[in-house]
């Protein structure tokens, strides 16, 4: 190959013997692109001439290539200087391949992943969801109730299974323990109300007999019997109203009869709109539409018991008694708050015994009546007080829905 004026050429020299003579026949033509392209098999492939690593005819492509060593004299060189004629295979058909298979192997990759991600959700929920629900009805069980507990799950083979039905066993040991707690307990509430109904029977009688026997002692004159009759009838009305009283605190101690479906926020709107006649510092709020199986007359007296506390606790006419019932969860919040003086934290734990009060003129048996009716009512009873900023007493109730 030589550089010259006109282009690159593609000079052929050829010594020729003629007789006694020798001549040099020099044929050549231009070497440019179509001319070195041509030289290609097939259009994927492209020649060009390449000297001191710069194009110098021909075309040049990205892919597969090989060079092949030429001679090449520069326009106006005496001696060639190597080159190469560099022929050169394009990758399209390749990189198309290969960008196909990256895609694929993109969509396996994904696809794989994904289900990976999906066999461990499903894995992990086939465990997750059912340790969800045995820490439910953990959470929900009461050893008041005669049924309940996680048995649900007492099929299951697995650890979970065998989970459930320790805590089934566990939770019939405990119930009863429980039932014979409570029977043991509930002898001695009756041997303390005894003795206190004895102590406050014999109270309301001590007048009542004094004033008998002394108009006893004038039953013979009677001018002074009607005299002292006058005189000591205030002693005879006040001992009559005190056990007067105490047959209604006791009679709060009766079993409810009449167990139905009650529309709570209508029998707890009932009861504070009579208390809120008489005091308007009582208000009432109430969300949804709550239901719970009960008595109607065990509800409003454990409300009338709470709202008069928390009446007693406010301080001259100030203060307010706030009433709200709403859903929570699976129970049914009844809460009675006050702004009142507050209770002791050293008090808050007999606050619910029987006959305990920090009341100059109380019996002791109102809170301990609202824990035993909420008790028959399947629910609780708590209590959360700032001395000085007030209390807020809770009552969770089962909540009664439709589903069997």
């Amino acid at each position: 190959f030589a550089e010259s004026p006109d282009g690159i050429l593609l000079v052929v020299a050829r010594e020729v013997d003629l007789s006694d003579r020798t001549l040099l026949l020099v044929g050549g033509r231009r070497a440019e692109g179509d001319f070195l392209n041509s030289m290609a098999p097939d259009s994927s492939m492209a020649v060009g001439l390449v000297v001191d690593g710069r194009l110098k005819a021909g075309s040049s492509l990205s892919g597969l290539a090989r060079d092949l060593s030429v001679p090449f004299l520069g326009d106006g060189a005496e001696n060639p200087e190597p080159a190469s004629l560099r022929i050169a295979h394009a990758l399209g058909r390749l990189e198309a391949v290969l960008s196909a298979l990256r895609r694929w192997l993109l969509l396996a990759f994904a696809g794989v992943s994904v289900a990976g991600l999906a066999g461990a959700w499903w894995a992990a929920s086939r465990f997750t969801r059912p340790m969800e629900q045995l820490v439910h009805a953990f959470e929900s069980t009461q050893l008041d109730a005669p049924s309940g507990g996680p048995r649900f799950l007492a099929h299951r083979r697995d650890e979970v299974g065998r989970l459930s039905r320790t805590f089934d066993a566990m939770l019939r040991r405990l119930r009863r323990s429980a039932n014979g707690l409570r029977s043991a307990e509930r002898r001695a509430a009756i041997g303390d109300f005894a003795r206190q109904a004895n102590h406050d029977i014999k109270n309301g009688l001590a007048p009542v007999r004094n004033v008998v026997a002394h108009l006893d002692e004038v039953s013979d004159d009677p001018q002074t019997l009607q005299r002292i009759f006058r005189e000591r009838q205030g002693t005879l009305s006040s001992g009559m109203e005190y056990l007067q009283r105490l047959a209604s605190v006791y009679a709060g101690l009766s079993e409810p009869q009449n167990r139905a479906v009650l529309d709570v926020c209508d029998e707890v709107r009932k009861t504070v709109s009579a208390l809120a006649a008489a005091d308007p510092r009582v208000t009432f709020s109430c969300r949804g539409k709550p239901r719970v199986v009960g008595d109607a007359l065990a509800l409003r007296r454990i409300v009338e018991n709470l709202v008069s506390n928390a009446l007693d606790s406010l301080e001259g006419d100030s203060g307010s008694v706030r009433v709200s019932v709403y859903p929570e969860e699976d129970w049914v919040r009844i809460e009675v708050v006050d702004s009142g003086r507050g209770i002791p934290a050293s008090e808050l734990d007999r606050l619910f015994d029987d006959f305990y009060t920090t009341k100059r003129s109380g019996s002791g048996l109102g809170l301990s009546i609202v824990r035993r009716l909420t008790a028959d009512l399947g629910g609780s009873v708590g209590v959360e007080s700032v001395p000085g900023q007030g209390s807020s007493f809770a009552v969770r109730l089962p909540e009664h829905t439709d589903s069997p």
